[in-house]
């Protein structure tokens, strides 16, 4: 069983034999917010290999804690758990051990399920490689490489967990952007083509040497206009990062009445 509760943000923490004790669950259950102050005070002082985002161990930990005759849960709460239930408690224990905020609920039911179908399928002693496999595995979306060459392929480096970049080459730099974020991207405006400003949303990377590597989908003008008539056509393109700027938060107006 992990020792402490932060060990589940540290790659290596823990273990596929783990398991959370019913006094953690207690914790987890009625405690979240103290545990999070130190799951991200912990985080903060690990290197970013170090790093374990969105562990699945922590999920198939917390549906192990809630689920089956003897699980810690049964020793917190006495009496019978409807399914429902316990599956709204996976989700709970789970977030506080990750921080996920922002997987639904269903997904998480979900896959918490898939991934104790794949633990059972171990038997009581799973494999070294089993052990391995879990012990690695994140719940954190990878966005799309796209197409790279092969001679490009031994330059990638990774950067931050999950973003990637091609060594030595400005225009490679993908550095803290992710699929969804907003940006400011010049666009060809209508009708005569002049050079404009653009809010636009990041889709997908594509690392080929001399092409932009940050896809892209114009959303607005500048100011916020969504009129198709007024976007670049097509609205689907490509960008270097450094020919971007950061779409700045629209202030807020407070009235005094």
């Amino acid at each position: 069983m992990p020792e402490v509760l932060t060990d589940y943000c540290r790659v290596g923490g823990v273990s596929l034999a783990d398991c959370l004790t019913p006094e953690q669950v207690v914790t987890l259950l009625e405690d979240g917010s103290k545990h999070a102050a130190e799951r991200a005070k912990a985080m903060r002082s690990l290197e970013p290999t170090q790093r374990m985002k969105l562990s699945a161990l922590a999920l198939l930990h917390a549906h192990a804690a809630t689920h089956g005759k003897g699980c810690a849960l049964s020793h917190v709460r006495k009496g019978p758990h409807p399914n429902l239930l316990r599956d709204q408690l996976t989700v709970k224990i789970y977030r506080a051990l990750s921080g996920d905020h922002a997987s639904s609920d269903d997904w998480l039911i979900s896959k918490s399920q898939e991934l104790h179908r794949r633990r059972m399928s171990g038997g009581e002693r799973p494999s070294p490689a089993m052990r391995r496999s879990f012990g690695a595995l994140t719940l954190a979306e990878r966005s799309s490489m796209g197409a790279i060459a092969g001679s490009e392929r031994n330059q990638l480096e990774l950067w931050s967990g999950d973003t990637f970049a091609l060594k030595k080459s400005v225009d490679m730099d993908v550095r803290g952007l992710k699929v969804g974020a907003m940006l400011l991207v010049r666009g060809a405006a209508p009708p005569d083509g002049a050079s404009m400003w653009f809010q636009a949303r990041v889709r997908g990377f594509f690392f080929r040497c001399g092409l932009p590597p940050v896809l892209i989908t114009y959303i607005a003008t500048e100011n916020g206009e969504t009129d198709p008539a007024k976007l670049p056509t097509p609205t689907d393109s490509a960008c270097f990062k450094h020919a971007t700027r950061e779409l700045q938060a629209a202030p807020t107006t407070v009235q005094l009445v």
